[in-house]
């Protein structure tokens, strides 16, 4: 979570931030933009609010998903 802090600091400040992860839930709580990679060819790239699509996440991972939005955070 302090890494996540200093990379919303920095951004805050203006700089381009560059973050590779897994967890969806932590990406789209904190990036604008989202680029999905699957076995090294680009699959999407957009907001935090397109990459949200049950389709999309269910072709590229493999598994069905679930969003729920409690109104300050989505979890997948």
């Amino acid at each position: 979570r302090e890494f996540m802090s200093i990379l919303s600091s920095e951004r805050d400040r203006g700089k381009a931030v560059v973050a590779v992860m897994h967890d969806l839930t932590v990406a789209v709580k904190y990036a604008d933009n989202v680029i999905l990679i699957d076995g090294g060819r680009l699959v999407f790239a957009g907001t935090r609010e397109d990459v949200l699509s049950s389709k999309l996440i269910e072709s590229t991972m493999g598994v069905e998903s679930c969003r729920l939005d409690n109104g300050s955070v989505v979890f997948i």
